[in-house]
């Protein structure tokens, strides 16, 4: 593609039969700082994109429903958990990545364990993980996250624990939406949950039948 190392947005809608010439040098577009993907086919995308250290907000929608994973590359983690000495390996990492926002499907049970090591992460959406009934632990260790959004989570019940969440120092702002379990859970006064966010200064949360 002409131009790529100038590009900034990319969005790949319905990417079964992409180009192989574009799916496996992602790493190619040096600048790119928003990623949408929505495809059946996670081999589209996931060679090349622990390689976009510029990207700042990442989509990632649309994986078939016969996968009981969320597609993820093993190979992401964070700049911090690497090697000092190994510079290499600290320019392939998702290490500007501000913005995560993932959907789901009824057959995945939890999130990609990866994603606690995005350090720089400010804000998670997470969306359609019907599967879900606890966030993970691991949550606690995104230090530098300001917002985090809940949404159509049909049987998620717990948060992670108080001590996991007293560790989000910059988490200003809960989302809690359609996720009917964990909604009442999480009501003011009341929910067993609602002690472990009651210090957050901005919470809405949506019943299911909210119009």
């Amino acid at each position: 593609m002409k131009n790529s190392q100038s590009l900034r947005t990319l969005t790949i809608l319905g990417c079964d039969n992409l180009n192989p010439s574009l799916s496996n040098n992602l790493e190619k577009f040096t600048l790119l700082e928003r990623l949408w993907i929505r495809s059946h086919d996670p081999g589209c995308w996931a060679k090349g994109l622990h390689h976009l250290a510029n990207l700042r907000k990442l989509e990632l929608y649309g994986f078939s429903d016969d996968l009981d994973h969320l597609p993820w590359p093993d190979s992401i983690t964070n700049v911090a958990s690497c090697a000092k000495d190994d510079a290499d390996s600290e320019k392939q990492h998702l290490v500007s990545l501000e913005r995560l926002e993932l959907s789901g499907w009824p057959k995945i049970l939890s999130l990609p364990d990866q994603i606690q090591h995005l350090a720089t992460l400010r804000t998670l959406k997470i969306r359609e993980f019907e599967g879900l009934e606890v966030l993970p632990e691991w949550i606690g260790s995104l230090r530098n996250l300001r917002g985090l959004w809940i949404a159509n989570c049909s049987n998620l019940r717990q948060l992670p624990s108080a001590e996991a969440i007293q560790h989000l120092t910059n988490l200003n702002r809960l989302v809690i939406d359609y996720c009917p379990l964990l909604a009442e859970r999480c009501t003011k006064g009341s929910g067993v949950e609602w002690p472990k966010i009651a210090h957050i200064p901005d919470i809405d949360i949506f019943p299911l039948n909210k119009v």
